[in-house]
């Protein structure tokens, strides 16, 4: 039985992950199929359907929907980079998620983390910037609810996604991250929350 372990968003497109639960899925010469992958364009559903990955319009490779199996880091690799025109680096980490490989190919940036968009609230033009520089993988709704949350305000002010840190780590990793592309800390160094978040960011147009 095949079961998702992970839905968000790397290098502009969405990627879904299956694993193969009870090891009976194999190929026609016996090896298992140890995960199954679908990539397809990131695509704002509230937003006339427009496709939000790269300013200067989707890569042909970037419009086609791409489904496979694969059980080596190796064919999920070539597959990326060959069918859905992923880059080596954004491949090979998608072998570590799929946990095909153990490389650690963005040593010292911060792990994925999860976000949430705002329902009915406007996505900031920036979010794209965003979403790839801290890698964030964007769920429906926490599955557990994070030790931490910080706020991220879009042009009219309006915060419209949420981002979970569960560890002391994942924290400060991500405020730097803030911090560095200038974005401005509303709630400043003396902390304190707003609406459950502890923190809270904005960006000037």
């Amino acid at each position: 039985m095949w079961k998702k372990f992970f839905d968000g968003i790397i290098a502009d497109r969405v990627i879904i992950l299956e694993s193969d639960e009870d090891g009976d899925n194999f190929y026609d010469d016996g090896n298992s199929c140890a995960v199954r992958v679908e990539t397809r364009p990131w695509v704002d559903h509230r937003h006339d359907s427009e496709v939000v990955a790269g300013k200067a319009g989707p890569r042909e490779s970037d419009c086609e929907t791409v489904k496979f199996e694969a059980g080596t880091a190796e064919d999920l690799e070539r597959v990326l980079i060959e069918q859905a025109g992923f880059t080596l680096s954004a491949a090979k980490e998608i072998a570590r998620i799929a946990g095909l490989t153990d490389e650690d190919t963005f040593a010292g940036e911060p792990a994925y983390l999860s976000s949430r968009l705002v329902p009915g609230v406007h996505v900031a033009s920036f979010d794209a910037d965003l979403v790839r520089g801290l890698r964030l993988n964007t769920v429906d709704k926490w599955l557990e609810y994070p030790r931490m949350q910080i706020a991220i305000r879009n042009e009219t002010g309006d915060a419209y996604r949420t981002i979970g840190a569960d560890s002391m780590g994942e924290w400060i990793n991500t405020i730097q991250w803030f911090l560095a592309q200038g974005y401005t800390d509303e709630l400043g160094p003396d902390g304190g929350t707003w609406k459950g978040c502890d923190a809270v960011f904005s960006r000037k147009a």
